[in-house]
């Protein structure tokens, strides 16, 4: 690709010399004759280098990696201004080489975009929001005794701190039982329902808790990572830009 590119850009000299030498010739009709000449060869022998560099990006894998801290960060520059407008500090903690999961990007976003909305309507002015992602071993106990437990693959956790330094739960809820969100908040527990479905449909798990004494509420997810390789292939923008740009994920 870098190849192709470093030959465009040699057409593109070469272009420009044929416009400037087009003045030098004695008989004008001569010039424009030589200048339309090597203009037909250069558009041809970029036309072939595009459609090879098309070539190129529809058929080379580009392996999937650090999606879901890109994809938080990303997320996160749609809320800035609001959060900013509010006084919410925002802090991230994201584990370096996070495995992918096997939430699509789309569904993802929606998850990360609906839980953002939730910490804005909800935290008071003033306010932090934490984020932190890690991976970890998922076991599950198949006998009696700790001998017996069983690696069940990866699972990745996004979990989400919520700091209201003005408001404060009554009382703490220690289990995600029905989304038992204080009195204020019920308008926004179709929202985290919305969340927990998808969660859910990726074999995923959602926890809801607070702690009054500490003004702070978490919502922790843990969705499986994906045990395959996720690769994705460029898609050839420039020409056809009614097509969705989300990458297209294939796993491998």
């Amino acid at each position: 690709m870098d190849l192709i590119h470093r030959t465009k850009s040699i057409l593109d000299s070469i272009q420009n010399l044929t416009e400037r030498s087009r003045e030098k010739f004695a008989d004008r009709e001569s010039g424009e004759d030589f200048c339309k000449s090597i203009t037909d060869d250069i558009q041809k022998i970029e036309l072939l280098l595009n459609g090879f560099l098309n070539y190129i990006k529809s058929t080379t894998p580009v392996i999937k990696k650090d999606t879901v801290n890109t994809l938080v960060e990303e997320v996160m520059k749609t809320h800035r201004i609001r959060l900013e407008e509010r006084k919410i500090r925002i802090h991230n903690n994201l584990e370096k080489e996070l495995p992918e999961t096997i939430v699509s990007d789309e569904q993802m976003i929606f998850i990360l975009d609906s839980v953002l909305q939730y910490a804005t309507s909800s935290l008071s002015s003033g306010g932090a929001i934490e984020i932190l992602t890690r991976s970890f071993d998922h076991q599950v106990q198949t006998g009696e005794g700790q001998s017996f437990l069983r690696e069940r693959g990866k699972r990745v956790e996004i979990a989400f701190t919520f700091t209201d330094y003005q408001n404060r739960s009554e009382q703490p809820v220690k289990a995600y039982e029905g989304l038992s969100l204080p009195q204020k908040e019920r308008a926004l527990d179709l929202l985290l329902r919305l969340v927990l479905a998808v969660v859910e449909r990726n074999q995923g798990t959602m926890q809801f808790e607070t702690d009054g004494a500490k003004e702070k509420r978490s919502l922790v997810l843990k969705l499986p990572a994906e045990r395959r390789r996720s690769v994705h292939y460029q898609l050839i923008d420039e020409q056809y830009p009614a097509f969705d740009r989300s990458p297209l994920r294939h796993n491998m």
